[in-house]
């Protein structure tokens, strides 16, 4: 079981101050899904399916910022879908003419949970999945 996760949120900065700000949009998530069961008591019985999909989501973001470091929580949430990641970040550069950040080191904590019920031509599927864990990766705000 293999799963694939991209994010798009587009965010407005509803409320802001010099060290937090909130805000709200939309977004859009890609999930990639690849499932192979293989039966164990007749194993000629096999079955591999790959799926992947957009979801368009609600976005919510709050933000904490601290220079060099800042954290955001961001909430992507649709119906039967939800993602939620926690991420830390510290600057390692900054562009020489304006001071802006150029670059983070990252790391984070992401959650995301699938709940929904599918019935077509006779076949009924019941997902209620989790997945979570942590990541390390860079930033690049523009």
């Amino acid at each position: 079981f293999e799963i694939a996760s991209d994010n798009l949120a587009l965010t407005w900065d509803l409320a802001s101050s010099k060290e937090g700000e909130a805000g709200g949009g939309v977004g859009l998530s890609h999930i990639g899904i690849d499932v192979d069961i293989t039966s164990i008591s007749v194993s000629t019985v096999s079955v591999n399916e790959e799926e992947e999909g957009y979801i368009p989501t609600l976005a919510f973001r709050f933000g904490w910022l601290k220079e060099p470091l800042n954290v955001e929580l961001l909430y992507q949430w649709l119906k039967d879908y939800t993602d939620v990641e926690l991420v830390l970040r510290y600057q390692i550069l900054r562009y020489a003419k304006d001071k802006k950040p150029a670059a983070y080191l990252s790391v984070g904590y992401k959650s995301i949970g699938v709940d929904t019920d599918w019935d077509s031509s006779g076949y009924d599927l019941d997902i209620d999945v989790e997945f979570k864990g942590p990541w390390v990766g860079l930033s690049i705000p523009f």
